[in-house]
């Protein structure tokens, strides 16, 4: 995770995509797949690239999860170990 400028970028390491979270309601990011390497082409088709995010807390009280989810319904929640 880094910084770009009030937003944060998120790299994910085994396929090299990388979401811009841009901050858009409290602790509500609006997510955004980055047009680099291989993902070009799919952000250009602009299909199904945007979605939100939400930092959560797990059952202990710590910050370390993060559930993103599309407009179709899809969510996921990654977390961190």
């Amino acid at each position: 995770m880094a910084q770009d400028g009030d937003a944060l970028v998120m790299k994910f390491q085994a396929t090299g995509a990388e979401l811009k979270l841009d901050p858009w309601d409290g602790d509500v990011f609006i997510a955004r797949l980055m047009p680099t390497g291989r993902f070009g082409p799919i952000v250009d088709l602009a299909y199904m690239t945007k979605g939100f995010a939400q930092f959560q807390m797990d059952k202990d009280g710590k910050l370390n999860r993060l559930r993103l989810s599309s407009g179709d319904g899809q969510a996921y929640e990654l977390r961190r170990e």
